[in-house]
């Protein structure tokens, strides 16, 4: 693809994340549920491998980022867009997760309102403060990969966004085998753990979209494969190829015959659904099979309810306060430079 290709919004990225969401969800609702709480009755099923789930979401984020700070005239605007995207859904999982956990308490998920208060923040996890829900883990590291990417918009060095992808197809050998030499949180500020190749693989697939293929991006590709088979051997590694492999598809057109509407609205509502699935849905199943459901009609209710509180959160919260805090921003934009508002 030639470098004057607009880059525009692309739906079949809007499907992988849908498709990310409902694999988490599924991982959490049969084999990690079964770990932590056991299930009266053998599960027909289970979903394993939706952990990998989480991997899918780290290369789009490394395209949707590159995508948003190429965009960005300055850091204040790729702040605003992050925040107004991340956080007030955030807020409002928080609040219902803590106050789910107080009302129908789960084993070793007790949170003060010290911890809450600081999981507000987003930026407990640099702190070592526990997670309110599990799966907030990883907007730690997403959190990190914005900084990074800030601070070489800031620098000036955006046009040579590749130099660091190289440093960061290391990251996960270097952290796997001298962790202890980088002091927390800085690891995350660096990109230099466990997951820092899987956004800079979202970085050079933005760069291929964008500015064609090149050996040398080529080669970066390979290098976040090689670095996983070095961490932790091939069925990582297969997963790894898989996650680049669908955004790559996702990106020459691929995957646009499945761009149904109810895989395009779970993809819209993937963020809210990841932020309350967990702890919600676990506090649902552990009653729902307390009254004698049998694991796939509790696994299949309390999906259904995952679904229905995502998209209300969607609805009524992410969507709403996401276009009024960009309205607001625009318009103190226009307001300095003596624009129309």
């Amino acid at each position: 693809m030639s470098s004057s290709t607009p880059v525009s919004r692309i739906r079949s990225l809007d499907l992988l994340r849908g498709v990310a969401a409902i694999s988490v969800v599924l991982f959490h609702y049969t084999t990690r549920y079964r770990e932590l709480f056991g299930v009266p009755t053998p599960l027909p099923f289970e979903f394993g491998f939706g952990f990998y789930g989480v991997h899918l979401f780290f290369v789009i984020s490394g395209f949707v980022i590159s995508m948003t700070i190429q965009r960005s005239k300055t850091a204040t605007e790729f702040v605003v867009s992050r925040f107004s995207r991340l956080y007030p859904v955030f807020w409002v999982s928080v609040i219902i997760t803590f106050v789910v956990c107080k009302l129908f308490p789960l084993k070793g998920m007790d949170h003060s309102l010290w911890e809450f208060a600081a999981n507000l923040t987003m930026f407990n996890g640099f702190l070592k403060i526990p997670y309110v829900d599990g799966v907030y883990w990883s907007l730690t590291y997403e959190l990190g990969f914005y900084i990074a990417i800030l601070g070489i918009f800031k620098m000036g060095k955006l046009r040579h966004l590749e130099a660091p992808c190289w440093f960061w197809m290391c990251a996960p050998v270097w952290f796997h085998y001298w962790s202890g030499l980088i002091p927390h949180p800085l690891h995350f500020i660096t990109v230099i753990h466990s997951y820092g190749h899987l956004f800079a693989a979202g970085i050079v697939l933005f760069r291929i979209h964008s500015k064609g293929l090149t050996s040398a991006r080529l080669s970066l590709l390979f290098a976040a494969a090689f670095a996983q088979f070095l961490t932790t051997g091939w069925s990582d590694t297969i997963a790894v190829v898989v996650c680049i492999v669908l955004v790559g598809a996702a990106l020459r057109g691929f995957l646009d015959p499945l761009c149904t509407r109810p895989l395009l609205w779970l993809g819209a509502i993937s963020y809210p659904l990841y932020l309350i699935h967990e702890n919600v849905g676990w506090s649902i199943l552990i009653r729902l099979y307390a009254y004698g459901l049998t694991p796939i009609q509790a696994v299949s209710t309390t999906v259904a309810l995952a679904v229905l509180l995502a998209s209300a959160l969607h609805v009524l919260v992410e969507d709403p306060a996401m276009n009024a805090i960009r309205r607001k921003f625009s318009y103190r934009i226009g307001q300095s430079v003596g624009l129309p508002a």
